[in-house]
């Protein structure tokens, strides 16, 4: 990739879930989940003080508290971003990748902050 962001850093991992066995699971998943009235009351409670400070424009994937900060992997029509709440200021940080280009693999029990910084694994598409 020659053409990356200078603050983007890609690494080939030795051992990885493959893109398939990834979307297979994800649509496994996504199929056997019931977006009913108990799935969004239950989503507006997990995500009450993200959604007070950035409305409805954001999908949340994944939270994390690292270090007394408040994160969440979160998307919208526009692609993939980072969410942030120090001390109830809110912070949202566009990642530059989109659908098209690129699949997260399935992160809902991993953390997303490691040693301060955003690690996230997944395909070029």
């Amino acid at each position: 990739m020659d053409e990356k962001p200078a603050y983007l850093q890609i690494e080939n991992l030795k051992k990885f879930k493959s893109f398939k066995q990834d979307s297979l699971e994800r649509k496994k998943n996504t199929q056997s989940t019931v977006f009913d009235d108990k799935y969004m009351e239950n989503y507006e409670y997990e995500n009450a003080k993200f959604i007070e400070k950035f409305g409805h424009q954001f999908g949340s994937i994944t939270m994390q508290n690292y270090k007394g900060i408040d994160y969440v992997f979160a998307r919208s029509h526009e692609g993939y971003w980072l969410l942030e709440l120090d001390n109830n200021k809110p912070k949202a940080y566009f990642l530059g990748l989109s659908f098209s280009h690129f699949s997260f693999n399935s992160i809902k029990n991993k953390n997303f902050i490691v040693n301060g910084f955003l690690q996230l694994e997944g395909s070029l598409v």
